[in-house]
């Protein structure tokens, strides 16, 4: 055969190995990708969160005008939030920024609601909250830490410090208040105003006396996460606690004791983050159930900066816009209850919870701002009607783009899925 009969074969063959070679490509990059979720841009979120770290490591939440957040308040959740999301050596800059107040309070492992820090020469260190010291603040930083040591790259001497500052905290946390069910307390002091934590009640409050579901889920994953027997024999009773505050007739986890009138998004979102795998499984009906109430009562669409943005709002009555933050708490959780889903061989809901997480992603990209981050929420209610930059919120975005799991750092959830098709707002069966 002449060369010049082999070129429409060689040809013909090529385009053939070519297409195919495209379509698996093509198959394996969906397969990857597309059962993920996306959205924003993760480099300019870690750029903004960076502009917002003080040269001691704190990072300042947020940049409000005014209202309850304004410059050189730090809080300790906000930081946490954002060391599971930092690199390790920026990670390792904040945690010793918060070693420092650990270091300097000689009280143990329990932690304010905020600091505030002006680094002038002045006190370096002002306790804004006097008395009051909060399980959530401290069950964060224990969080924080458990995803810091777990890192292979930190030294040995570094893994030791942290480890022992980690265990401090959770002695801490035990020590807090029981309720008859088995919950612990949001903490110690008294607070002189109305109760942002998924609570509406009113001033004067006892954190002693109250025992929010939200923050006896963040003692449980915490201690959950340590490295002690012991403490991980708490977090199993604290479980059964948490998996009893189910209301059958709504179909969600209430408030807490004392506040079962209430519920919280985080509680439905967050006890899914905080269970393993065959945990989910297990109680897949409940946590089903919860979810998808979550999204019926608290989905709404806002206007932001003239564009059409459809989440969640916080379920409390004080967060009255789309919210970022928690929506990216749904988002993962949505992730970890396809897998829950698929394990018990229900993959029609799997998918249905897939799609669910990728639309709020791409919904959620149209709230990060020029700067890189993500702001508090679509109304700007504390912020005299502004919308804000958050650094929780963006963290959260850094999170969810990564598939990390805060409450469980051994955890995956999935990558980020930049190439996926537009995914559409339906309605989970």
């Amino acid at each position: 055969m002449r060369a010049s009969d082999t070129m429409p074969v060689l040809l013909i063959l090529s385009i053939v190995i070519f297409t195919c070679l495209h379509l698996i490509s093509v198959k394996s990059e969906g397969a990857q990708t597309c059962n993920s979720h996306s959205g924003g841009d993760t480099g300019k979120a870690t750029e903004a969160i960076l502009s917002h770290m003080t040269d001691e490591g704190f990072i300042d939440e947020d940049r409000a005008n005014d209202g309850l957040y304004n410059r050189n308040r730090f809080n300790p959740y906000g930081n946490a939030v954002n060391i599971v999301a930092l690199d390790s050596r920026n990670a390792r800059k904040t945690l010793i920024a918060w070693k420092q107040i650990y270091d300097y309070q000689k009280r143990g492992g329990g932690f304010h609601g905020f600091y505030f820090f002006y680094g002038d020469g002045a006190e370096p260190l002002i306790d804004s909250e006097k008395d009051r010291r909060l399980t959530a603040q401290a069950a964060w930083m224990s969080l924080a830490i458990s995803h810091y040591v777990s890192r292979k790259e930190i030294s040995e001497p570094d893994r030791t410090e942290f480890s022992k500052m980690r265990d401090d905290i959770n002695d801490w946390i035990l020590k807090r208040n029981r309720n008859p069910d088995g919950g612990l307390s949001m903490g110690e002091g008294q607070y002189d105003g109305d109760l942002g934590y998924g609570q509406r009640t009113k001033a004067p409050i006892q954190y002693a006396n109250l025992y929010a579901t939200e923050h006896n889920i963040d003692a449980y994953a915490a201690l959950k996460s340590s490295s002690r027997a012991s403490d991980r024999r708490e977090a199993g009773r604290l479980e059964q606690y948490l998996l009893g505050r189910f209301d059958l007739k709504t179909n969600m986890f209430d408030g807490g004791y004392k506040t079962a009138d209430e519920r919280p998004l985080d509680a439905q979102t967050w006890l899914v983050l905080a269970l393993d795998e065959t945990k989910r499984k297990q109680h897949r009906d409940k946590l089903n159930a919860a979810l998808k109430e979550a999204l019926r009562r608290y989905q709404i669409t806002a206007e932001y900066k003239g564009r059409s943005v459809t989440g969640l709002h916080s379920g409390n009555g004080d967060i009255r816009g789309v919210w970022p933050e928690g929506t990216y708490g749904m988002i993962q959780a949505l992730q970890a209850m396809a897998k829950g889903n698929e394990m018990a061989g229900d993959s029609a809901a799997a998918k249905q919870f897939r799609e669910k997480a990728r639309f709020y992603s791409q919904e959620m990209a149209k709230l990060q701002n020029e700067s890189g981050a993500f702001i508090y929420d679509t109304s700007g209610a504390w912020n005299s009607g502004v919308p804000f930059d958050h650094m929780s919120g963006t963290a959260w975005s850094i999170l969810s783009a990564q598939g990390v799991n805060p409450f469980n750092p051994s955890e995956r959830l999935g990558s980020d899925a930049t190439k996926c098709p537009p995914a559409l707002n339906r309605p989970i069966g």
